[in-house]
């Protein structure tokens, strides 16, 4: 595994993944380091559920590699 990296993002919630999109569109390497992806960016009461980044960044291409719903 590298060692270095030019950018080190912490947290893949709205603000981490939305960095690590600008980065990648600009062909900036980095690495993103976060337990999860998504965080929580909106509590839907009626539904009981909580939605994050993973449905707001939904062209972050390594995000859609993985698999994620």
């Amino acid at each position: 595994m590298k060692k270095h990296f030019e950018t080190i993002v912490l947290g893949a919630g709205a603000a981490g993944m939305n960095c690590c999109l600008e980065l990648q569109k600009e062909n900036r390497e980095y690495l993103l380091i976060s337990p999860n992806i998504g965080g929580r960016i909106c509590n839907d009461e009626q539904r009981h559920m909580n939605y994050g980044a993973v449905f707001y960044f939904g062209t972050y291409k390594y995000m859609l590699a993985s698999g994620l719903p």
